[in-house]
């Protein structure tokens, strides 16, 4: 399904905006503009890079990073155990860090 208008106003609404050169300095390890428009275009295991197109640059937001890379460990192979259902972080905290960070809970 294609994404409708009203998609991409949550990434306007989340200042400030960056190339994605400057995404690339959020990973926490060295990471190529040609992988970040991978990302965007192509996915990792059906999640893709939140980006959108503003006089001919592509921009993302830090929020849209941090929602990319979490969402990554949420779509990890069955066999292999998160933090959260170790329980190593309490129910409590999890919620508040999803609520922050405008994830699902």
């Amino acid at each position: 399904m294609s994404k409708q208008i009203y998609d991409y106003i949550n990434l306007l609404d989340e200042p400030p905006l960056l190339t994605l050169v400057e995404a690339a300095k959020l990973w926490p390890y060295k990471i190529s503009r040609a992988t970040l428009e991978r990302y965007l275009r192509s996915g990792v295991r059906g999640i893709y890079l939140e980006t959108i197109l503003l006089a001919g640059r592509r921009l993302t937001s830090e929020a849209a990073v941090r929602r990319f890379l979490i969402a990554q460990q949420n779509a990890a192979p069955e066999n292999t155990q998160s933090a959260a259902s170790k329980g190593s972080i309490p129910a409590k905290e999890l919620k508040e860090k999803c609520k922050k960070y405008g994830l699902p809970e």
